[in-house]
């Protein structure tokens, strides 16, 4: 009985934490990466991540992971400390967040429909053996 009520306990003071944020935004850093870069930066990450993701199995995802990211920052210019900085202030606030979620899947979106069509349907199997 007191394991349940100190759980309730931990999760109104997290509820309430949040709620009490919501409205405030941290302070903004003085390397914080522009909004629109921002946005771009996070569409690449997203794009990074579907690649990790179907990465074959034999690879070490997690260096994997740490030199695709490298490569982001190099490509865009930034370091992941300004990375680090630039989520923390502009997701401090929910509603900053959510604009941005929803900036980010519009450029996801409009980066998927530049590519070609889809041609990897076949009606036969790639692997025969299987």
């Amino acid at each position: 009985m007191n394991k349940i009520i100190s759980i309730i306990l931990i999760i109104t003071c997290l509820f309430t934490s949040i709620s009490c944020n919501k409205k405030m935004m941290k302070e903004k850093p003085k390397d914080l990466i522009p909004w629109d870069t921002m946005v771009v930066v996070l569409a690449d990450g997203c794009i990074t991540e579907s690649a990790l993701f179907f990465a074959p199995r034999q690879y070490d995802k997690q260096i994997l992971t740490r030199y695709a990211y490298q490569e982001l920052f190099e490509r865009h210019h930034i370091t992941r400390e300004q990375y680090v900085n630039s989520m923390g202030y502009y997701f401090s606030n929910e509603e900053s967040g959510k604009k941005m979620l929803d900036e980010v899947e519009l450029k996801v979106n409009e980066l998927a429909a530049q590519l070609p069509p889809d041609t990897t349907h076949r009606e036969e199997p790639v692997f025969k053996n299987y």
